[in-house]
């Protein structure tokens, strides 16, 4: 117990000392510039801490990057000023909302840098060494691969900085993704199996999962792309590892007492005992419920859109996810008084849009909460393979995967067995390639509601996919010009948002950003 409190210690200290800084020069001097950090395992644990510690920060996975994400991707609902030019579609560089994730981006990044870094000049070796470094990798990949998705081109530092390279300049997209395949393709072989490694954290085939996802991203929407293919070889092997399983039932997976389990690849860590504090339950649970046990109220500040929750009822009625997913209709005050919220038809303004339920933690007490961020689990790898193999081959083979999920999320009560009255959702089957495709996407929208995809899903297809996307959004049938954002549909802000603006700030930290280095329209 001694042992794990200094650990812990020294990644705060560490942390402590990547937050004091500015811009993509993070530079922590003193802590992983000191080499003889890496000369122990237990030095090296305890720099890797500092890395999942900087990662699990309030202003990245904890709540404002999630928060900005669900926004900017049409989704969700802005109830504070604060939040809503994402929401409006309409970022602007100065938002604190953009600003902060990027901060708490390059802080990061400088950690595991460092830790990289000083593993490859330590003098250690054997198995507890490759996985910290194989997770080292990991980790950048994840960082540098959100921020090409969000950003597109952005510096790519890959060491620590000094005094000669403070400045640097933005680098092209297709480059950052060649960096994220190499350092994924290093943590496949540095990480070791499910069993040798501690739950909670990521093993070699999530790394595997995570380069799936990246070739599929690069794919786009061209059909003929060869990064299909590459991503069904490394999806495939995840399948066929037997290393993850679904949860049953559904509901489940958003248990506070039931995290790390069978069908999680990667989750961020929170617990209220101590660490990084964390914002879902704050900001995504309604106010004054009696979800949550305790004197405290949340802030209800994301919520639902309609037309998200729509597409979920109208395409499954009867699903169980639904109500794992969403608090609608009614839900009790603390003091039991039924509230009315969408689709209810006599909820008030400040009702008119569902909660997402995937964030409780009953036991949550002002920012702290047990709630983990799940970033990647096996139910995407079972979509992602039924996306790519419609598009390698047509549906004939997709459905196989994609009706696992199906399978999973309609047996309400988890016993493995279908019973009569589970009926929905309904097994696919008789689709076109071109319908299956559709259906996919929205199906992505649904399963994973909530989990800080749907920024990424609704632009990697493309403008013509987001337009859609944002036309359906205006043309919902209770839409409510009074509450509703009015999304933009003319070529250029279209263009424009299928990335979010380098933050302001960085301009002025940065003398190799000049003004024409900013995103297409901001």
């Amino acid at each position: 117990m001694k042992k794990i409190k200094v650990l812990l210690l020294a990644a705060s200290i560490i942390s402590i000392g990547l937050s004091c800084k500015k811009g993509i020069a993070e530079d922590p001097k003193g802590f992983l510039n000191d080499k003889t950090l890496f000369n122990t395992e237990f030095g090296a644990k305890a720099a890797l801490m500092g890395v999942y510690e900087r990662m699990s920060t309030y202003y990245y996975f904890g709540n404002q990057l999630p928060q900005c994400l669900s926004f900017a991707s049409g989704a969700f609902w802005a109830s504070v000023l604060l939040s809503q030019n994402e929401a409006k579609q309409a970022a602007l560089p100065t938002d604190d909302m953009v600003r902060r994730p990027w901060l708490e981006m390059y802080s990061g990044i400088s950690a595991v840098n460092g830790l990289i870094d000083g593993l490859l000049e330590s003098p250690l070796t054997g198995k507890t060494r490759d996985n910290i470094l194989g997770e080292a990798y990991f980790l950048r990949a994840i960082y540098y691969f959100n921020a090409v998705r969000i950003w597109g081109a952005v510096p790519l530092r890959l060491h620590l900085a000094t005094d000669k390279d403070v400045d640097m300049a933005r680098t092209p997209a297709d480059q950052i993704y060649a960096q994220v395949i190499s350092d994924l393709q290093q943590a496949k072989l540095l990480m070791p199996d499910p069993a040798g490694q501690v739950k909670g954290r990521p093993n070699k085939f999530a790394a595997f999962s995570l380069l799936a996802k990246v070739y599929l991203t690069m794919a786009g929407n061209d059909q003929a792309s060869p990064n299909w293919q590459k991503a069904y070889d490394e999806a495939i092997q995840v399948y066929n590892s037997g290393a993850y399983k679904l949860v049953r039932p559904f509901k489940d997976l958003w248990d506070v007492n039931k995290e790390n389990s069978v069908e999680s690849i990667f989750e961020i860590q929170y617990t209220t005992a101590g660490g990084s504090s964390n914002g879902l339950t704050q900001s995504w649970m309604p106010t004054s419920s009696s979800y949550i046990l305790g004197a405290g109220s949340p802030l209800a500040r994301v919520r639902v859109q309609k037309m998200t929750f729509d597409d979920h009822r109208n395409t499954y009625p009867g699903d169980p996810r639904i109500n794992a997913s969403y608090i609608h209709t009614t839900y009790n005050s603390k003091s039991g008084t039924p509230q009315q919220v969408y689709p209810s038809p006599t909820a008030t303004a400040a009702n008119g849009y569902p909660y997402l339920l995937k964030y409780n933690d009953p036991n949550w007490v002002a920012n702290g909460s047990n709630t983990n961020l799940i970033y990647l689990r096996y139910a995407d790898v079972l979509l992602m393979l039924a996306e790519i193999e419609n598009e390698l081959r047509g549906p004939a083979g997709a459905y196989k995967y994609i009706n696992e999920v199906m399978h999973r999320a309609r047996d309400a009560n988890g016993n493995g067995t279908i019973e009569v009255t589970e009926t929905s959702p309904a097994d696919w089957s008789g689709m076109t390639q071109a319908t299956f495709r559709d259906r996919i996407m929205l199906e992505r929208r649904i399963e994973l509601v909530g989990e800080v995809h749907e920024f990424y899903d609704t632009r990697r297809r493309g403008e013509s996919y987001l337009l859609k996307y944002y036309q359906q959004h205006n043309s919902h049938p209770l839409f409510n010009a009074t509450n509703d954002f009015l999304f933009p549909t003319d070529a250029a802000s279209v263009k424009k948002n299928l990335l979010l603006p380098i933050p302001a700030e960085e301009f002025n930290y940065n003398r190799l950003l000049t003004p024409a280095d900013q995103n297409f329209g901001y």
